[in-house]
């Protein structure tokens, strides 16, 4: 099963919505979806979609997933690949009205770059990625804040000097 996330930020997210539906309509995509789609007005045909879910669906949900679809939020895509799900991100673009600015691309080409997800920029690309990513080996995620703390240790430094 797909598990679809696209957090609970009040911004649409038509586009991943209704590029789903079309992937699945069309046969490009052959799993189970569920999706979690927020305040995304297009509501799908060939999927089952709710707004929101309460914290304990949703990860249950995410713990019985195959893959996870989801937007470009931080705390989604850790959670996931602590949980050592493969992860497809479509990150909300501001250029389409779906964020304020373009950080989820941003932390989207992080993850990528280190080789811990898939990402797909274009809706069209969702059906390859797809693909790509159950046959993909992938990095695992371990949290180091030694870099993170050392910063801060600096910064409190040189305000204090």
């Amino acid at each position: 099963m797909i598990f679809v996330t696209v957090g609970t930020q009040k911004f649409p997210f038509d586009r991943l919505a209704e590029a789903l539906d079309g992937h699945i309509a069309a046969g490009r995509i052959r799993d189970e979806v569920f999706a979690q789609i927020g305040y995304t007005a297009y509501r799908p045909r060939h999927y089952r979609a709710v707004r929101m879910l309460p914290p304990e669906e949703a990860e249950a949900r995410l713990r019985g997933c195959s893959v996870l679809i989801a937007h470009g939020g931080t705390s989604t895509i850790v959670r996931a690949l602590r949980l050592g799900k493969k992860v497809l991100v479509v990150p909300r673009q501001r250029r389409y009205g779906e964020h304020v600015d373009d950080h989820q691309l941003e932390i989207a080409r992080l993850f990528e770059d280190m080789r811990m997800v898939e990402c797909a920029y274009d809706t069209a690309d969702i059906p390859e990625k797809l693909e790509r990513l159950r046959a993909g080996t992938y990095a695992p995620f371990r949290f180091d804040n030694r870099a993170l703390l050392e910063a801060v240790a600096d910064d409190l430094r040189r305000l204090l000097a």
